[in-house]
């Protein structure tokens, strides 16, 4: 499968001209990354890529305990669940992370009480069941406690509304998955090229479907795995992999992950091959 938009395919795109204009073209030195879209479909409620979506209800098998947020020693909430990613269904290329074949991920945040209270446990979870278990019943969100209940030290009704997350699940949208190519820059003639490609994948996948609503960042919402960073949050290096990256965005109720815009799981690439993902930490801002 060819990268969904390339360097060429936005160079010949009249939309995007503007990024040639006294522009060098990118070093020879410094070559595309390729990354895995997640593509909304035009609507929720269209059947995407198998055991596949972001936001709503996991089929999280009912052996494994619903993760929470922990406070002091003691669980407080439930955590939100953010998307579910069979493995056998993500595109291969060239150039993407040796991903193991099979299995199911389960990306789990807490995404508003992680922001505001931050503590030595993790506010977030990455499970991997080995199997295909998407015809799993979906687990519902166990009940988040009365506002009441949480630490005294902020106004949490005002905080889940302003927020948009709100303490019920985000909202389901599937998906499907189409390549694209991103650059190590984040600025310069690298990061500007790259800006186009970024441009142009929104154009495709929100005007195109005719599916975009008013957004919480400027360029729309652009879920992804893998490839370079294109959050301005990014992986630090050292062989850490952009596992996931899901985007704030009005769609699937999620107002502003962790007031970054963005939740982002990261992964050392010996931790992907051996599945390790306990090893997971959070970027975009996350503890």
């Amino acid at each position: 499968m060819a990268p969904l938009l390339t360097l060429q395919h936005v160079e010949e795109n009249e939309t995007f001209k503007l990024f040639k204009k006294s522009e060098p073209a990118a070093p020879k030195d410094d070559p595309a990354v390729p990354a895995i879209l997640l593509n909304k479909l035009p609507r929720p409620d269209l059947p995407g890529a198998p055991g596949c979506w972001i936001g709503g209800l996991p089929t999280l098998p009912l052996e494994i305990e619903w993760p929470w947020y922990i406070y002091q020693g003691e669980p407080l909430a439930p955590m939100h669940f953010i998307a579910q990613i069979r493995l056998d269904c993500l595109p291969k290329a060239d150039g993407l992370p040796d991903f193991p074949a099979t299995g199911t991920l389960f990306f789990f945040h807490a995404c508003v009480l992680d922001s505001y209270l931050g503590n030595d446990e993790r506010g977030y979870r990455v499970i991997n069941v080995d199997a295909d278990v998407s015809h799993y019943p979906q687990r519902p969100m166990p009940a988040f406690p009365a506002f009441s209940a949480l630490p005294p030290s902020e106004d949490w009704e005002a905080i889940f509304e302003e927020s948009g997350t709100g303490t019920r699940p985000l909202n389901q949208w599937n998906i499907d998955f189409k390549l694209f190519d991103t650059f190590g820059e984040i600025h310069g003639p690298v990061g500007e090229k790259g800006h186009a490609i970024k441009e142009a994948l929104m154009k495709e996948s929100y005007d195109g479907t005719k599916s975009a609503t008013k957004l919480h960042i400027d360029e729309g919402a652009l879920h992804h795995m893998f490839g370079a960073d294109i959050t301005g949050f990014g992986p630090p290096g050292n062989g850490n992999l952009n596992l996931l990256t899901i985007q704030s965005e009005e769609d699937i109720g999620s107002g502003d992950l962790h007031h970054t815009q963005c939740t982002q799981f990261i992964i050392h690439k010996s931790d992907l091959r051996s599945r390790n993902w306990s090893a997971v930490t959070l970027g975009g801002g996350g503890s």
